[in-house]
């Protein structure tokens, strides 16, 4: 049996009772709960223009929200550098601190969303749609993106930020060309420089070996074929390479993605993640951060993705805050963040929400409306 009280799912089938924890919040009033999330991100507060009402919601619930930006909108905490650019737009909900989760324990999220409204096609502008913060981060150490209209999710390491999920049907390919990435070193300033060039069709198809050469390490493989496509595919091994670096262009900040080492991407079959734009994705999200195991040996990060019911990824290694030296020390907690943040863009982009829930385990999410879900 379950309760909604006050927006926490509390189970009573759990040894223990009641897990304070445990958070859902289906937004069937068209509103936000206001005892599980915070609303310093929406300029004014909350209630708030930018979160509108639906009926109905995904799945056939009563109702979900819509948060939105328009031309008119800025946003609260925009990085000094994108002033010059306007600053960004910010409406996101994040999960109260009260609700937050451990760092290092399995997290599990559930959550349904859509994209409606105007996203620049081109231009690589920096569009977040949800992202996990752990202890410390100043990036997120997961993230959900839709830069130029392309939906991907990605991890943050130490050294550098990986592409581990794309609706894009090339999945192949992209983590191809992400691996390509990651063996640069990307504190040389002119290989992020030539690598950049690539991968924004800078650099003339004639002069793509010679540049690739110059940046790629003298052991780098270079792609071959995809299976399948071996007498098809008659590029050299640069130019293909340089044609999969430039399927990358999408990317904002494309320099962050040189030097994502030490993590390991297994998608499922290469499947491509659902596009979002004008219709619901179901996404279930397993996280769990690094973290010391019962002896007191570190144990690098996990991540698993579901998208409507289907399992896309499993990323594993050494990605988000690093657990502190002493097994014995508060890993502190994580949090999420859903809604919009962007660089300044013309026009109204919408992201609707519904059927929240998150837990510390797979039981605990609230899935009824959602795809059933494929495990492994």
């Amino acid at each position: 049996m379950r309760w909604l009280v006050a927006g926490l799912l509390i189970s009573s089938s759990l040894a223990g009772g009641c897990r304070a924890r445990d958070l859902h919040d289906g937004f069937d009033s068209g509103s936000a709960d206001r005892a599980s999330w915070s609303f310093g991100k929406f300029v004014g507060g909350y209630p708030s223009r930018q979160v509108q009402p639906l009926f109905s919601g995904s799945g056939g619930t009563a109702g979900a929200i819509s948060i939105v930006t328009t031309d008119a909108d800025g946003g609260n905490d925009c990085p000094l550098e994108e002033m010059p650019a306007g600053g960004c737009q910010r409406a996101e909900l994040q999960v109260a601190k009260s609700a937050a989760l451990p760092y290092g324990a399995d997290s599990w999220y559930a959550f349904s969303f859509r994209i409606r409204g105007q996203v620049a096609d081109t231009g690589s502008h920096r569009t977040v749609i949800g992202q996990w913060k752990g202890p410390g981060n100043d990036s997120p150490f997961v993230a959900q993106r839709y830069d130029d209209g392309i939906f991907h999710i990605t991890v943050e390491t130490a050294n550098g930020r990986c592409l581990v999920a794309t609706d894009r049907n090339n999945v192949a390919e992209v983590l191809e060309a992400q691996g390509l990435l990651a063996s640069l070193d990307a504190s040389d300033d002119r290989v992020r420089e030539q690598a950049v060039a690539l991968m924004r069709g800078r650099i003339g198809q004639q002069r793509q070996a010679e540049v690739l050469t110059g940046v790629l390490p003298a052991d780098a493989p270079l792609p071959a074929p995809l299976p399948g496509r071996e007498l098809e595919d008659r590029r050299s091994g640069e130019n293909r390479a340089a044609d999969y670096l430039q399927g990358l262009a999408f990317l904002s900040a494309p320099e962050n993605y040189l030097g994502c080492r030490l993590v390991r991407i297994e998608p499922v079959s290469n499947r491509p993640l659902p596009t979002p734009r004008d219709a619901w994705v179901d996404m279930v999200y397993h996280i769990r951060g690094s973290h010391h195991d019962p002896s007191g040996r570190p144990v690098g990060a996990l991540l698993e993705v579901w998208a409507d019911g289907r399992k896309i990824v499993r990323v594993s290694g050494d990605f988000g805050t690093r657990p502190p030296i002493d097994p014995q020390a508060d890993p502190g907690t994580q949090y999420v963040k859903l809604g919009l943040y962007r660089l300044r863009q013309p026009g109204t982009l919408s992201v609707d929400l519904d059927e929240f829930s998150q837990a510390p385990d797979l039981a605990g999410l609230w899935l009824e409306h959602m795809h059933p879900l494929e495990m492994p």
